[in-house]
């Protein structure tokens, strides 16, 4: 931000030149991430999407979600979530290929074979997950747990325990920045 797009101009150019400007920062993200098109996607498509909220802003919505209707924030919320995930298949795929076969595998077989209740505890808990920002949306910050009663700390702290042991990769594999 400070040095590409504050450089170029940032927001304070026309709009079509702010377009440039995201697009150009965004793709220059993607390649620090690594000299691979996969990358450069990445990139592209997280501009890409800020280029559309931008464009949404124009039109007078503050946030896509801030819009009149009760449903619309969850709906923008879903739709951020989707298109961020669909981004992060290119930027942990091996190669373009590999993405879009990717993609194309999901959209032949979009169940396929696959033993969809080894999914259950991990939706259980992105459900548990989501009532809870629901809940504390209001707070300052979402984690500060300081304020609940003392067994609800407790049961939270248990649960993200439990949430680790069960879904955590305790070795074996190196995060994505280790290479940094």
């Amino acid at each position: 931000r400070d040095y590409v797009y504050i450089s170029l101009g940032g927001n304070r150019v026309k709009a079509v030149r702010q377009v440039f400007n995201v697009l150009l920062t965004f793709l220059l993200v993607g390649l620090w991430h690594g000299p691979n098109w996969t990358f450069v996607v990445w990139g592209l498509l997280h501009g890409s999407y800020l280029v559309i909220e931008n464009g949404f802003r124009s039109l007078g919505l503050k946030r896509f979600g801030e819009a009149k209707g009760r449903c619309r924030p969850a709906v923008a919320g879903v739709v951020v979530f989707v298109l961020v995930t669909l981004a992060w298949v290119f930027f942990r795929a091996p190669s373009l290929a590999s993405a879009l076969h990717f993609f194309g595998h999901g959209a032949a077989v979009p169940f396929g074979l696959v033993d969809h209740l080894r999914y259950l505890p991990t939706l259980l808990l992105s459900g548990g997950l989501l009532c809870y920002e629901w809940l504390t949306r209001r707070w300052e910050h979402g984690l500060a747990v300081a304020s609940l009663p003392l067994p609800a700390r407790w049961a939270a702290c248990l649960a993200l325990c439990l949430a680790l042991l069960l879904f955590g990769q305790l070795g074996g594999q190196e995060g994505i920045y280790v290479q940094f």
